[in-house]
């Protein structure tokens, strides 16, 4: 689906730089969505093609994919990649593969970017995702982490590589009438002088109840004019909104819900909160890098060793992470300082421009092991 989340987003991208290249690229969708989503920012060069024509459940949204790959196997055998984005692409991939293989044909190239690396996940939904990754030609972490890189190791046939994600983001914040406006729009006062916010989905994986309790906590420690952006929509919003009014703090967690532009929410933002799993962050918070907005983390892996030399610098504990922020929100040029550190770092290997020479490369090779 094209949505807002940071696969669909890597897979949005990857696909307009493959146009911008030259190549012809189609995009296969399990059903239509609003288009105001994700959809909008797609070349028009590329045709999106349906699975289904209506939304669907899980399961019906696999079981879809049956009789679509019957009727369009012609259409498929003459593709040269089939690159799988997310748990469902991954599935039809493995079957596409498996489909493959049996009829002794050599197209498509099937291809995933893992993007569950460092991702909370029960193990038993590792196992399965790795036996679908098995069934593919080649597989792309987007960070270490032990699991995969066992896996990786026990599979010397499966061509893979490291490539971080890269965004193809508009440098710099909007204008300060756009600002001005959309803090009018989330209800945020005149009397506000900073605000720390965050950008994500709220869905269990992604503990946006945590994140309300770090800004609740920031709250307790910070005057009344700083607030609070919580950006996103998903199952768990009307939940952390109710946590958020049970604690009296309505008037300054805001949670406007889903934003078509992240970049305008940011753009108000003087510091970014995001969660990491070891050196792993999230494509919003990629995007706030080169906003301009300072980004911190809540550590996820408690067994990972924050440092000075981070790029985003992360902690797994609440105390040590609420004190950095402080520290940076009362010390401008510390903010400032960051800001282009990270910008810098960003610039070197987090461009749609670099991620998509990485896989271009990757591509070629293995379509030569075939």
């Amino acid at each position: 689906m094209l949505t807002k989340g940071g696969g669909e987003r890597v897979a949005v991208d990857l696909a307009n730089a493959a146009v911008a290249d030259g190549h012809e690229v189609s995009m296969l969708v399990s059903y239509p969505v609003d288009e105001s989503l994700l959809e909008h920012r797609l070349s028009p060069k590329i045709k999106v093609r349906f699975i289904s024509t209506i939304p669907s459940g899980r399961l019906r949204r696999y079981v879809a994919g049956l009789p679509w790959l019957w009727r369009n196997w012609k259409w498929l055998s003459s593709q040269d990649i089939l690159h799988c984005h997310l748990t469902q692409a991954s599935a039809l991939g493995a079957l596409i593969y498996i489909v493959r293989r049996l009829l002794g044909g050599l197209r498509p190239a099937v291809i995933e970017t893992n993007h569950a690396v460092g991702m909370p996940i029960p193990y038993w939904h590792r196992r399965i995702h790795g036996w679908m990754c098995a069934q593919h030609d080649g597989i792309v972490m987007v960070a270490e982490e032990r699991f995969w890189t066992k896996f990786v190791r026990d599979h010397p046939k499966l061509q893979s590589e490291l490539i971080p994600n890269g965004v193809d983001a508009i440098r710099g914040k909007v204008n300060r009438d756009l600002q001005i406006g959309y803090r009018k729009s989330v209800n945020i006062p005149q009397s506000c002088q900073l605000v720390i916010g965050t950008v994500s989905q709220f869905r269990p994986e992604r503990r946006p109840h945590l994140m309300a309790e770090i800004f609740a906590r920031l709250s307790r420690l910070l005057p009344d004019n700083v607030h609070f952006l919580m950006v996103g929509d998903g199952v768990e919003i009307e939940a952390v909104r109710t946590w958020i009014k049970n604690e009296g703090l309505e008037s300054r967690i805001h949670t406007p819900g889903l934003s078509k532009d992240p970049r305008l929410a940011m753009s108000v933002m003087d510091l970014y909160l995001t969660l990491n799993v070891g050196p792993i962050t999230g494509i919003a918070a990629l995007e706030a890098v080169f906003v301009g907005v300072p980004v911190i983390a809540l550590q996820l892996d408690k067994t990972f060793q924050s440092g000075s030399n981070e790029w985003i610098w992360s902690h797994h504990e609440l105390e040590p992470l609420t004190d950095r922020a402080i520290k940076l929100l009362l010390d401008a040029n510390a903010c400032a300082r960051l800001v282009e550190k990270q910008r810098t770092y960003a610039e070197c290997y987090h461009t749609i421009e670099k991620m998509n020479a990485a896989y271009s490369h990757f591509y070629a090779r293995v379509l030569s092991g075939l």
